[in-house]
């Protein structure tokens, strides 16, 4: 089951963030290429997941991990440049917003880091309460297919 997706990439439609369930765990991927770096309009849409996760509060936790080569970037310098003051204010009070609902999930996060991960805590990375190998994150990916075994 997919919840959310949205944004646009040089003027073609993509979804910036994807969340999905697998059984009891929530996994969001964020995917804007090339490098998933964070604009104000990602920060807000990952801030809505992670307060989407933390009322929900899935059993298993959540898995936040990016599509490609490139865990994040982090904050998309290029983007934060062109924004006016207003705009530059605003990406930073949602950025402290986005945090403190993902430090606000009860249950487990997990940050399944694939390949680079750049950038300050706020993007996200080191914001998980463990970090994944890419064979996990293999493995936490390939589940879609599989099915649920029951303990």
């Amino acid at each position: 089951m997919i919840w959310r997706t949205r944004t646009a990439f040089q003027g073609i439609e993509i979804m910036a963030v994807t969340t999905s369930i697998i059984g009891e765990t929530v996994l969001v991927v964020m995917d804007r290429p090339p490098v998933n770096a964070l604009d104000l309009d990602t920060i807000v849409e990952l801030e809505d997941v992670f307060a989407d996760a933390g009322q929900k509060a899935p059993r298993n936790g959540v898995v936040l991990t990016g599509a490609g080569q490139v865990f994040s970037a982090g904050v998309d310098t290029r983007a934060f440049a062109a924004y006016n003051g207003d705009q530059r204010h605003a990406m930073v009070r949602a950025i402290t917003r986005m945090v403190a609902r993902l430090l606000a999930i009860s249950k487990p996060v997990v940050a399944a880091v694939n390949g680079h991960a750049l950038g300050g805590r706020e993007s996200g990375g080191s914001n998980g309460n463990q970090r994944a190998t890419s064979a996990a994150r293999d493995q936490i990916l390939s589940a879609k297919t599989e099915p649920a075994v029951q303990a």
